[in-house]
């Protein structure tokens, strides 16, 4: 499975989602004229992404672990509940791989981080983390990244 990369501009984040590293990365400032335009990609990418992980689980009985990033300085409405999608997406892979699991009882492990980092002085991304976490059935680490 190749990796989904965009390069960031003014207005949309990097982006590196690495399967081969098993870190995904989205970064920047997000306020994308069409967001569904911008996002659509990405989570159909996602979808590839969960059908990838059964697989290898079910393959090799190495352990995975799967890092998500976000790591923003500001993005705009339409923007976080693209996020949320994006979050929610996440916990759905995590919970088909539990059910396949389950039905299948010879899958390797698989774990999943999603970490927030926001700057160490910006209460409302510290906020909007622990909001995402509030939203969604997954785990959530918020953690301040000092100015450098």
């Amino acid at each position: 499975m190749k990796k989904f990369e965009s390069i960031a501009s003014t207005s949309t984040p990097y982006i590196n989602y690495d399967p081969e590293s098993r870190v995904y990365i989205i970064s920047g400032e997000s306020r994308p004229e069409d967001v569904e335009q911008f996002y659509d990609p990405l989570m159909s990418w996602l979808d590839q992404l969960q059908k990838n992980i059964i697989t290898q689980a079910q393959e090799s009985s190495e352990g995975q672990k799967h890092e998500f990033i976000f790591e923003f300085e500001y993005y705009n409405s339409a923007s976080g509940k693209y996020l949320y999608h994006i979050i929610s997406k996440i916990d759905d892979i995590r919970n088909a791989v539990e059910n396949q699991s389950y039905l299948n009882g010879n899958m390797s492990k698989v774990e999943f981080g999603i970490n927030w980092h926001h700057d160490e002085e910006d209460d409302f991304m510290q906020e909007a983390g622990e909001e995402m976490q509030d939203a969604t059935e997954i785990e959530i680490t918020t953690k301040a990244i000092e100015d450098e």
